[in-house]
């Protein structure tokens, strides 16, 4: 003879796997999301590292004073599309996905491939007596190295 389920028992057994659907959607979301969240290449060769190679001196120079200046105005602030405040309109020709500042320097990340690995442009305002925009750039696997260059310097 067959063990009928007691309608209390498929209530709890319903309520335990409500309550494992709720606590593992935001995981289940974030697997799912991931190919859409993250950039494609962060590697030398990526549309980000030729996009920061291609600017001017010039425009570095304009780039590392405006920089410095959003860290003093905004100090220990993350800029984005959707922040407030956002990634200013007169630096928007660099896709950045975001704009870290602390009190007196900053990173521009122009391209994110995980959670450590992206192609980011440093601003380092004179240590040593110059300035410096650093370009680096990595890869989430070991098939292509990571690498810097310094794309600006100027004696301060």
């Amino acid at each position: 003879m067959a063990a009928k389920k007691s309608p209390l028992g498929k209530i709890i057994i319903a309520a335990a796997l409500l309550g494992l659907l709720i606590v593992s959607a935001p995981i289940i979301f974030a697997i799912a999301s991931a190919p859409f969240m993250w950039d494609g290449n962060c590697t030398e060769n990526s549309r980000a590292v030729a996009l920061a190679r291609s600017l001017s001196q010039e425009q570095l120079v304009s780039l590392n004073t405006r920089i410095l200046e959003l860290s003093e105005e905004y100090p220990y602030s993350t800029l984005t599309d959707n922040s407030n405040p956002t990634i200013p309109e007169d630096l928007k020709y660099l896709n950045a996905r975001y704009i870290k500042l602390s009190s007196d320097d900053g990173y521009v990340v122009l391209a994110k491939c995980n959670v450590s690995v992206g192609v980011i442009l440093f601003f380092e305002p004179s240590r040593d007596g110059w300035d410096t925009i650093k370009l680096r750039w990595d890869t989430p696997t070991n098939k292509s190295p990571a690498g810097s260059e310094i794309l600006w310097t100027e004696p301060h």
